[in-house]
């Protein structure tokens, strides 16, 4: 007889199968209907109508507060030099001074000829006196007399015109030694070391660094929607886009002969935040000129143009991704008016990627 045996379990390997089976479809489930880790992750911002801010951009540069650049007045000698490149000096120190020399011979012979030409001047005052008393006296005709006017009129022209030579060769003089007119900073050092200038040669740059201003060239258009006390920022994308805050200070007169007429606005920066400006940086300005009345916007970073259309991202009830068509209105740097495609409650993406397909899984998170 064979010996008896107990017959196999099968009852814990079905159960077994059957769960797997039951956590595997539910898995599939799960990825067909919720997001999981292959749907696309993107911000995402509920439409609704707000002001759209209005805003103005041009492009300027960064200015000192106060900037002159000294000349030689006229050719001489250095005498005298007490600047340096980077040098804080105070209101009416004595930077350098000019040797007269060259011009001394030309101011002495106007002075000359300036006390010559008033002499001459008396001359012809006495003779038309003598002339119009011998005319009284019937001892000369009338055309002596008119003559000796002529003549005064003549000498005195002359001293009109002396007189005007003096004042420019004197001015001159005058201009031999130069005094900083305000507080500032020597910027620019463009005497180095010439020992020698001519006339109208640079020899200095002094800047009021003390505030600094940007004065950028805004298109005519935009000119009548800026007024003084406007808030702006200052994009410097030398130091990595760093954003200063500024004011508007003035509007100034447009610029002729321009092929696409430009108007300076000036602004005063509100500070540096310890940014090391330098004159003449080039920076974006984006003048804040007021509020629309409520509108739909998106970022520009939620449009999305790859296919010829231009589009934003929403996610759908279902969490799908769909793309939308909408048209836009008024742009600023960061958004774009919305005037068809989109209504309140919408679920949109901030931002856009090329690689998204229509219907594709999506978690989207404020």
């Amino acid at each position: 007889m064979k010996p008896e045996g107990k017959a196999p379990t099968r009852g814990p390997a079905i159960r077994a199968a059957a769960i797997a089976l039951l956590l595997a479809t539910t898995y599939l489930q799960n990825q067909r209907s919720l997001p999981g880790r292959y749907a696309v992750r993107c911000p995402v911002f509920t439409v609704e109508r707000a002001p759209f801010p209005l805003v103005v951009r041009a492009v300027g540069a960064i200015q000192a507060k106060q900037l002159v650049t000294v000349k030689a007045p006229f050719d001489g000698p250095i005498r005298a030099k007490q600047f340096q490149e980077g040098q804080q000096v105070k209101a009416h120190t004595v930077l350098f001074e000019i040797g007269r020399n060259q011009i001394e011979a030309a101011y002495m012979e106007r002075k000359h000829a300036l006390r010559n030409a008033r002499e001459d001047v008396v001359k012809a005052k006495r003779n038309v006196k003598a002339q119009e008393m011998l005319f009284r006296h019937q001892a000369i005709p009338q055309g002596e007399v008119e003559e000796a006017r002529r003549i005064l009129g003549r000498v005195e022209q002359d001293l009109a015109l002396t007189d005007f030579s003096m004042q420019k060769i004197t001015e001159l003089w005058n201009k031999n030694v130069f005094a900083a007119p305000f507080d500032g900073t020597i910027v620019k050092d463009l005497l180095q070391n010439d020992r020698d200038v001519t006339a109208g040669q640079d020899i200095l740059s002094l800047a009021d660094l003390s505030e600094y201003r940007v004065v950028a060239q805004v298109d005519e258009v935009d000119v009548a929607k800026i007024r003084a006390g406007q808030a702006a920022d200052v994009l410097l994308q030398a130091f990595e886009g760093k954003t200063l805050r500024a004011h508007v200070m003035g509007i100034g007169a447009q610029l002729n002969g321009d092929a696409m007429p430009k108007v300076p606005v000036t602004l005063r920066l509100d500070g540096t935040e310890g940014v090391p400006l330098l004159l003449n940086l080039s920076a974006e300005v984006r003048i804040d000129v007021g509020r629309s009345d409520p509108v739909i916007s998106v970022p520009l970073a939620a449009i999305d143009n790859t296919e010829g259309r231009i589009c934003v991202w929403s996610i759908t009830p279902s969490q799908r991704l769909s793309r939308v068509p909408i048209v836009l209105g008024r742009l600023n740097p960061d958004a774009g008016e919305v005037t068809k495609g989109l209504i309140e409650g919408m679920k949109v993406c901030r931002t856009a990627d090329p690689h998204w397909t229509e219907g594709a899984l999506a978690l989207g998170y404020e």
